[in-house]
């Protein structure tokens, strides 16, 4: 744990630290960007021929409370969209 990686989302680059990992079950990773603290939890469970991934993530931070509407509609849309890009993923190393 305590691995530091950087990437990039929306036009941000963000570096995180990895706070958990347990093979095959669950990873949990996280820091501070633009004023927001992220802590992000993937979650993963074996059901027959295929996982269930489950994902889970919270803000908070000045921007966030200066409008909690429009932060978590931004946070619920980001999830979406890694978990669409997980799918395709998936489906496509399956074929």
């Amino acid at each position: 744990m305590g691995a530091a990686f950087a990437w990039e989302t929306f036009g941000l680059s963000i570096t995180s630290t990895v706070a958990e990992v347990v093979p095959l079950r669950r990873t949990c990773w996280g820091g501070p960007a633009h004023g927001i603290v992220g802590v992000h939890v993937w979650t993963f469970a074996a059901e027959g021929d295929h996982v269930v991934v489950t994902t889970e993530e919270s803000w908070d931070g000045p921007p966030v409370l200066a409008d909690v509407p429009t932060m978590q509609a931004a946070l619920d849309a980001s999830l979406t969209a890694w978990l669409g890009h997980l799918e395709a993923a998936a489906r496509h190393l399956t074929r």
